[in-house]
């Protein structure tokens, strides 16, 4: 997918966007190609929490996959 795969141009450091992560307690730089606001790890945490959410929604409406 390449959002979860620091090496992925997506996200290098030509997308920090040198600012701190938004996340509190977190000092690690901002900016990857999916969200300015996060650091790579929260970046992570926040799609696979997004992607969860998405699945549960349409479990809910009796499809299997995001396909």
């Amino acid at each position: 997918m390449g959002y979860d795969d620091p090496n992925d141009p997506g996200n290098g450091l030509q997308h920090h966007t040198g600012k701190k992560c938004i996340e509190p307690g977190c000092d690690k730089p901002a900016g990857t190609a999916w969200g300015p606001y996060w650091c790579f790890e929260h970046n992570v945490e926040r799609i696979n929490r997004i992607n969860k959410e998405m699945q549960m929604l349409i479990d809910r409406m009796g499809k299997t996959d995001l396909t």
